[in-house]
């Protein structure tokens, strides 16, 4: 195997590996989605709110760090 194939093989196999902070988010988002579901299920009527603000806070591409103005 020549240096450079071994180069882009390790070059690969770095990329593949998961981003720890995406990973994280990830889980976070699946928690607060299952609460928000089991209020929704609860009948709880504000839910339906921040789960329409969190769809379009996800259209919008926005993080949750965003400045709003007050």
């Amino acid at each position: 195997m020549t240096l450079q194939r071994r180069l882009n093989r390790l070059e690969s196999t770095l990329a593949a590996r998961p981003n720890p902070d995406a990973a994280a988010t990830f889980a976070a988002l699946a928690v607060a989605l299952d609460r928000m579901a089991e209020r929704k299920a609860a009948g709880c009527g504000t839910v339906q709110r921040k789960l329409a603000a969190l769809v379009a806070s996800l259209d919008r591409g926005d993080n949750g760090n965003a400045a709003r103005p007050t």
